[in-house]
């Protein structure tokens, strides 16, 4: 189980979009081998041997000058599907808002927007960052920061 948690009302205010987490499952005898928190998405690998698990969530708690809430992330999680453990958990605060595995499942490629660094004219809210895990090693292995605000990842596939 994966996915987008409702509103969460703490006294407050309002908090958007809590990840549901991810059950890990055995089919066979329907029991909960492990449960992960704060994931709302993930990515497997076709050989099944690697996930990606990521989340965030909109705390409306704290608005920016622009009005929009402020994005909580859950950075990204290498899970061994085998011993069904998290290898690493890269970049533990930062809101990963696209993410795409490459077609023989080594590498995971990750599109964020932060604050660190960039061109503050051309982006003042955040620059686009395209961060590469080598899911084998569990680690990042190139980063590259775009003075560019918007920016997509839709797929590294081969044309076929």
């Amino acid at each position: 189980m994966t996915g987008k948690g409702d509103e969460l009302h703490d006294g407050e205010g309002r908090v958007d979009g809590v990840p549901a987490g991810l059950q890990v499952i055995d089919t066979v005898t329907m029991r909960l081998l492990r449960e992960f928190e704060d994931v709302r998405e993930v990515l497997m690998t076709q050989d099944g041997r690697y996930a990606l698990a990521t989340g965030e969530l909109l705390d409306y708690r704290s608005i920016d000058a622009n009005g929009n809430a402020r994005v909580v992330g859950f950075g990204a999680k290498v899970i061994d599907l085998q011993a069904i453990e998290v290898l690493a958990h890269i970049a533990p605060d930062v809101a990963f808002i696209s993410r795409v595995l490459t077609s023989d499942g080594r590498f995971a490629h990750l599109l964020s927007r932060r604050t660190d660094g960039g061109d503050p004219e051309r982006c003042p809210d955040g620059c686009a960052v395209i961060t590469v895990v080598d899911l084998e090693r569990a680690e990042i292995v190139a980063e590259r920061r775009l003075d560019t605000r918007w920016a997509s990842l839709t797929s590294l596939a081969p044309q076929r």
